[in-house]
């Protein structure tokens, strides 16, 4: 024990001062116990008399024991992988269950609040993403693997939920049903989202209400009503992958059918979705045509209707809500600041931002006015998403890809964007490849008490307590047990020194580094704190 850490433990008015620098691909987060430790979220949303999907997420040395006490009548737990299935109650209402996990090194319970009602995904969603990854290169035989690797590494343990299929995935409608199926790099849908329930995991997937997808693939309307796209098909010759028709990006946008189609089959395809397993759906929408902007990308045509109309959305809404089923819907591509009051009343999840890329500019925009005045609208059940973590290794999007190299952020960067995620109460989906993550990259994904923050379950929204436009943030998010969860950010390129006071963060007591797990002191006045260029301090504040 340091003197100053010696002087701290009697003297609760003394400055904290502390060093959170770290040196290079340094790992904070401490190993977790083989005694085993219930993680994830305290609180699940289903609705009434819907079936009812939860896993007890515990790190400890396997075997693991799984138990449940509590349960509403029909609903029951398997003690072998800790699914909870059944079905909600028919009444809404909150129901306090207690969960166990035990082996041989121990045991540990915690409380889960089953809440029955109309609001689903209550905390972020957790999970993977295909497409920084595998875009293109997308197969069934890929998102196995992924799976098997997820559960390798331990993901489960720590609330990882869902393995997403973005674009690429698609082939032709059902003559009959008019439902979309699989391209050939795909033999079993339903086959597929069983073995990835098997590994701990949800199976989400992607569509879009257009004729064809930003990647060239068949979307969720069409242009007549038997599904038949074949106009507008490619020459076979120009076909670079099974079933994209339509080209490469942006290949979709110049031949005029990356918009909404006359004939919808969202409807049709919901219920596929549904029938195959699926949780989570990632849809891309913009009730309008796009085209081709000045700088190769793509923008909404102002004269085709490019604002989205409620009637559309809802209907795009009411069809996945019509299901048996509890699927969670994040919207995408970005949307401006004058419909957030529409999108959100129609999905969990919608995009305030294009695609992120891995570069400090890209971290550092959430600063913005613009973004900061978007945040409150966060509530359980909806999420402004600023896009995937852009760490561990990564490839590159529209192609098949199967090099993967590590992140483009420094170790100081990738620990700021998880920490900043964390506090803005973001969706956490990575989008690496999970067989070559590193001990460091682990580190990122497996601190429980950094997870904590983010799925708390208040799920109330960071905010800013002060900041220096170009050299310093610092925020702060209320918590559920009363405590604060503290970050500063870095965003200047030099080591700096940062002071917040109780008085100021409104909150004084016991301080935690959540990234290192250990207690550092008392706040009771000042905390001085160094952070790395480009880097990140995450704490927590318990007290009064």
């Amino acid at each position: 024990m340091s003197n100053n850490e010696r002087d701290r433990t009697t003297d609760d008015t003394a400055p904290i001062s502390y060093d959170a620098t770290t040196h290079g691909k340094e790992i904070l987060t401490p190993a977790a116990s083989d005694v085993p430790q219930i993680n994830g979220a305290t609180v699940f949303g289903v609705r009434p008399g819907k079936p009812v999907f939860y896993r007890i997420a515990s790190s400890g040395q396997k075997p693991i024991t799984y138990d449940a006490e509590g349960l509403p009548p029909g609903m029951s737990v398997d003690r072998s992988t800790g699914w909870i299935t059944g079905r909600a109650p028919e009444t809404p209402g909150d129901h306090e269950i207690i969960l166990h996990a035990a082996n041989s090194k121990g045991a540990a319970s915690r409380t889960l609040t089953l809440k029955t009602g109309n609001t689903v995904c209550l905390t972020p969603p957790m999970g993977w993403n295909s497409w920084y990854v595998q875009s293109e290169g997308v197969s069934e035989q890929a998102i196995r693997d992924m799976a098997g690797a997820m559960e390798e590494k331990g993901l489960d343990q720590f609330g990882w939920t869902y393995i997403n299929i973005d674009d690429c995935w698609m082939g032709e409608r059902d003559p009959e049903t008019k439902a979309i199926q699989a391209n050939s790099k795909f033999s079993d849908m339903k086959a597929l989202s069983e073995f990835v329930n098997s590994k701990g995991f949800k199976l989400g997937i992607y569509s879009t209400t257009w004729m064809s997808t930003f990647a060239g693939f068949i979307g969720g309307t069409g242009p007549n009503p038997e599904g038949d796209y074949r106009q507008y098909y490619l020459p076979q010759n120009e076909i670079l992958n099974p079933s994209q028709f339509f080209g490469r990006h942006p290949s979709s946008t110049k031949r005029g059918i990356a918009q909404v189609g006359p004939c919808w089959f969202i409807d049709k395809d919901a219920a596929q979705f549904a029938d195959w397993g699926i949780d989570y759906v990632k849809y891309d929408w913009v009730e309008g045509k796009l085209i081709v902007s000045e700088n190769g990308d793509y923008a909404r045509d102002k004269n085709s209707g490019a604002n989205k109309t409620e009637a559309v959305t809802s209907r795009f809404f009411n069809d996945f809500r019509s299901l048996d089923r509890d699927i969670v819907i994040s919207l995408s591509p970005c949307t401006p600041p004058e419909e957030d009051e529409l999108t959100s009343k129609y999905c969990n999840l919608w995009r305030l931002t294009g695609d992120i890329k891995s570069e400090w500019a890209h971290l550092t925009r959430p600063f913005s006015d613009e973004l900061t005045a978007r945040y409150p609208r966060t509530r359980p059940g909806l999420f402004g998403d600023l896009d995937m973590l852009q760490i561990g290794p990564l490839g590159k999007p529209n192609r098949a890809e199967k090099v993967f190299v590590p992140s483009p952020l420094t170790p100081a960067e990738q620990y700021f964007q998880v920490t900043l995620w964390c506090i803005l109460t973001q969706p956490l989906l990575l989008s690496c490849n999970i067989s070559t993550m590193d001990a460091f990259d682990l580190n990122l994904v497996k601190n429980s008490e950094v997870v904590a923050v983010n799925q708390d379950p208040l799920v109330k929204q960071g905010y800013r307590i002060e900041n220096s436009t170009g050299n310093y943030e610092i925020w702060a998010k209320d918590l559920f047990d009363g405590s604060k969860a503290l970050a500063f950010f870095n965003v200047s390129d030099r080591d700096r020194t940062l002071t917040i006071s109780s008085d100021k963060l409104g909150k004084k007591g016991k301080v935690r580094d959540l990234w290192r797990q250990k207690d550092i002191g008392v706040l009771n006045g000042t905390m001085t704190v160094q952070v790395n260029a480009h880097g990140t301090a995450f704490f927590k504040v318990i007290g009064s």
